[in-house]
């Protein structure tokens, strides 16, 4: 029998700080021992921050400021309209850091104090946590601290795991990019801080209308960004940070409007990181924020997730900003899940006539249900967004008709087979008749 590892292997477990096999070998053994579960508990779970891992430097000079801007008439719009929201302090629309809509099961906590930061206020809370703005007193600076729910974590294993995945997370250095400086535990509750950005949160399209004057009010009141090269922007924005972190072996899984921030210089930024692997692990955890469910790959309901599938949420988000409403409407998780599985939605075009012809072909090759027909990168997806701001040719081509009819068909394959026979029959039955109306004439003129 296997010897149960010391309490500095438990505390490089909970820390991250062992190799892949190290860490999945140990894993394994935690999940059948109860007495390293209960150690892990025991290091996981107290009021002091011991456990934890600092991710440093000064986020406004590490990254590598690589953002394209848009033209003038563009930013200008798009600066008003973002310093006006943020002006008027409305905490509902103005959130630094991305929440989920619904407060339901969240355990009442609002401290004066966690661990090194003094809270300054609630930014805004949902099934995903609490988000802070605070003050973290060791460096003197001001941060957005996210608690997360007590439930998020049903055993201390879980709790490294999601550790492990944020401290890859935290060396992540892009523009687009939310930095996560620190990762711990105080009174019983996990948390981690990032770097508090000034801006809005895409969640809130009505807010962000940088539309002409005549376009505007129509705008609002469907509640879209109507300028279509600045939501190109975004896409490519995101798309680049997206690639960055493949690159690095990471993917964010859970990429959708609540998790994006646009600041008033027009920078996109992409958040929760460190969280995406955790909720991935469990499916149905994930079903309990529909927000969640909703901009899910296809191939993530049979446990498959690439870089691809990031593609598909991004293509996924660009649509809802693009048309003002969703691609799958149904309150029911399973019915949702049918949808997303096998229906398309309408185009983008169709709902929304003044969709350039090229983006909604670009954001229809990113939602293919096929992971094969989708950008093979997001790199791919960010370079087929510059060319369209840059008017140039796409890459991405519209669907054929007999494309569609061949996809149709893989996706309903008993329906398409049977309406082949029946159409085989036809022809058949056509063919027959003719052979027959030739006979009877051959007959007829040799009598």
């Amino acid at each position: 029998m296997r010897s149960c590892p010391t309490q500095d292997r438990l505390r490089q477990f909970i820390d991250g700080q062992l190799s892949d096999d190290d860490f999945a070998s140990l894993d394994q053994h935690v999940e059948m021992c109860s007495s390293c579960q209960a150690t892990l508990e025991r290091l996981t779970g107290g009021s002091a921050v011991d456990e934890k891992f600092w991710h440093s430097g000064d986020p406004d000079t590490e990254a590598e400021r690589a953002h394209r801007h848009l033209p003038d008439d563009v930013r200008q719009r798009l600066t008003q309209s973002v310093v006006k929201t943020v002006a008027r302090g409305d905490s509902s629309t103005a959130s630094k850091l991305p929440v989920e809509p619904s407060v339901d099961d969240i355990a009442d906590f609002l401290p004066t104090r966690l661990g090194d930061y003094e809270i300054v206020r609630e930014i805004g809370r949902g099934g995903m946590g609490v988000v802070y703005e605070a003050k973290q007193r060791s460096l003197d600076r001001i941060v957005a601290l996210k608690v997360l729910p007590r439930n998020f974590f049903p055993s201390a294993a879980s709790i490294a795991r999601f550790r492990r995945e944020a401290r890859a997370a935290s060396q992540l250095h892009h523009t687009n990019i939310v930095p996560i400086f620190e990762v711990g535990a105080a009174d019983g509750v996990q948390y981690y801080s990032m770097q508090l950005i000034d801006g809005v949160n895409l969640s809130n399209l009505a807010e962000l209308s940088i539309a002409s004057p005549a376009m505007r009010e129509s705008s609002v009141k469907r509640g879209t960004i109507s300028d279509h090269r600045l939501i190109a922007d975004v896409g490519r924005q995101v798309a680049d940070a997206l690639h960055y972190a493949h690159q690095r072996h990471i993917i964010h899984r859970d990429v959708k409007p609540s998790n994006l921030i646009l600041d008033k210089e027009g920078v996109a930024w992409l958040a929760d990181f460190g969280l995406a692997k955790q909720l991935g692990e469990d499916l149905t955890g994930t079903m309990e924020a529909a927000g969640t469910l909703r901009f899910m790959s296809p191939e993530r309901f049979q446990g498959v997730c690439d870089q691809r599938s990031d593609v598909y949420s991004l293509g996924l988000t660009l649509y809802e900003l693009l048309t003002g409403q969703r691609a799958f409407v149904t309150d029911d998780h399973f019915s949702l899940m049918t949808q997303i599985r096998e229906f398309d939605p309408p185009s983008p075009g169709s709902i929304n006539p003044a969709i350039p012809r090229d983006l909604d072909t670009i954001v229809r090759k990113a939602i293919s249900k096929s992971a094969d027909r989708r950008y093979q990168s997001a790199q791919e997806l960010a370079d087929d967004l510059a060319r369209f701001n840059r008017g140039e040719p796409i890459m991405a081509r519209k669907v054929s008709l007999a494309e569609r009819a061949w996809l149709w068909a893989l996706k309903r394959k008993s329906l398409a087979a049977s309406l082949a026979a029946i159409l085989f029959l036809i022809i058949l039955t056509a063919i027959g008749s003719s052979i027959a109306a030739v006979h009877f004439r051959n007959q007829e003129q040799r009598q």
